[in-house]
């Protein structure tokens, strides 16, 4: 089979395909990505066991039709280093990939492996139940939760992000035991039913990258035994989701404060950026905010080297009061407010704060206090 295609399109199709593939190994299959070419549409496919990755591209030009597994970090590398323009790509029965520039100039030949061994596509069915989500609103869900995924959690439950769907309302909610990260959103026309599902980072990593270059409007969702479906624009991608059983997440988030106050979140993520470097070499990232009438002061004390503080502008009313955050949680949670103004609702002694935008019940922040004198 040959086939001739430009290099932006292909590099795209592999990229999100190769991303998915763990293994080093050449020979292990899964280390491959499988090249299927029939009636003008080239299919790259790529798992890793758990997470599939499959793109389609249409072609103006090809010949023949066949299938071959080729190690996918190797052609990705090769094919990126590629001058723009048109790439053809020749397969030869014995599994040899020629690949050549436009110019000619350029030649590369890769030895391929048989498909026959590559795992069957889990393809989806009709029992299967689609709900349309729009792209943007779905990446923004993402986006506001995947930092607070656990990185080496003791429980596998907590390695990706919990939604939530009761009819048409949407809940995604990670946590690692430290933080928490809640968003909520409604959508038009979805239909009825609910669940509550795990799913992977990887894939839902996979879908923020290929959200950011591929033009579709919308992504659709399906969810069947333990597996996820998503199709969006000409990708698709299905994930095992992770069993257990979810914490759950409303016990932790209190329903009164004794404290609360504002500030603007540049002023503040500026103020911790400067008190930092003195602490950033600390296990505990401890940051320390001392709060008195309308003042709000940052400190990070090095009990070995020294200390660092900075005062903003607060608007706060009430008795003198300090606590404590691992900087690297809050600075997290900042990153993900868009207003300018953040509330901050807290409590005494070791209980959750809440971080969110003013006026705002369907994004918020819940973060554990560090003690104040813990190192």
């Amino acid at each position: 089979m040959k086939f001739k295609c430009l290099k932006k399109d292909i590099i795209k199709s592999i990229g999100i395909t190769e991303n998915v593939v763990e293994g080093k190994v050449i020979y292990n299959i899964e280390s491959n990505v499988l090249f299927h070419l029939k009636d003008k549409i080239l299919t790259l496919t790529a798992t890793d066991g758990s997470v599939w990755a499959r793109s389609r591209m249409m072609l103006d030009e090809s010949e023949g039709e066949g299938t071959i597994a080729v190690y996918a970090k190797k052609i990705g590398s090769i094919l990126k280093e590629m001058p723009e323009g048109v790439i053809t790509i020749y397969i030869e029965q014995n599994e040899r990939i020629n690949i050549e520039s436009e110019n000619g100039k350029i030649k590369h030949l890769i030895i391929g492996m048989k498909a026959d061994d590559f795992p069957d596509y889990p393809e989806d069915n009709e029992n299967i139940n689609y709900i349309t989500l729009p792209t943007k609103e779905f990446v923004t869900m993402i986006n506001k939760t995947i930092s607070s995924i656990a990185k080496e959690p003791l429980k596998p439950s907590l390695r990706g992000i919990c939604f939530e769907k009761t009819d048409s309302k949407f809940i995604a909610v990670a946590t690692d035991g430290r933080r928490l990260a809640l968003i909520e959103r409604e959508f038009d026309n979805v239909s009825e039913g609910s669940y509550l599902i795990i799913i992977e980072t990887k894939v839902l990593s996979e879908i923020l990258v290929t959200a950011s270059y591929e033009d579709a409007e919308n992504i659709k969702m399906g969810v069947t035994g333990q597996q996820v479906y998503f199709h969006i624009g000409q990708y698709d991608f299905v994930s095992t989701l992770i069993e257990g059983k979810y914490p759950n997440f409303r016990q932790v988030i209190p329903k009164d404060f004794v404290y609360s106050f504002r500030v603007n979140k540049n002023d503040l993520m500026s103020a911790i950026r400067r008190v930092v470097p003195m602490i950033n070499d600390l296990r505990s990232k401890k940051i320390i905010i001392n709060l008195s009438e309308d003042s709000l002061k940052v400190k990070g004390i090095n009990n070995e080297m020294g200390e660092s503080a900075e005062e903003i502008e607060a608007k706060y009313s009430g008795e003198e009061y300090s606590v404590a955050y691992n900087y690297v949680y809050l600075q997290d949670a900042l990153k993900n407010i868009d207003s300018e103004i953040v509330t901050f609702m807290v409590n005494s002694g070791s209980s959750p704060t809440m971080i969110k935008e003013i006026e705002r019940e369907d994004y918020y922040y819940i973060l554990m206090p560090i003690n104040i004198s813990e190192e």
